[in-house]
């Protein structure tokens, strides 16, 4: 098997560097809409972060509302400082009065 040497068509080596220029002109184009699309993303990302950080709920300001909350039950249960009495004032019970007639178990009724 002999290979034999071909001349190089010089109208051919421009056809190919043609060819590779219009690729690399290609995925050059591609690599901007590329960069494109990764900005957009990452504006997109950022407001969606800011967002979701502005309407997280301040923690010390949620604990310092709840221990206000404990402090009122504390209060009202009584496990707390509680401003109540300590005693509650005696009621008046009034004393029922003896019947002094004659009894009858038939006129339970009066009773």
């Amino acid at each position: 098997m002999t290979f034999e040497k071909k001349a190089i068509d010089p109208n051919a080596s421009h056809t190919i560097e043609m060819v590779v220029n219009k690729r690399v002109e290609t995925v050059e184009a591609n690599i901007r809409k590329l960069n494109i699309q990764l900005d957009e993303s990452r504006m997109i990302y950022a407001a969606m972060t800011d967002d979701a950080v502005a309407n997280l709920p301040d923690p010390w300001k949620e604990m310092k509302a709840m221990r206000f909350q404990l402090q009122i039950l504390q209060r009202v249960v009584g496990n707390g400082q509680a401003l109540a009495q300590e005693y509650a004032p005696r009621l008046r019970i009034l004393e029922s009065r003896t019947y002094g007639g004659k009894r009858n178990a038939k006129e339970v009724e009066n009773f």
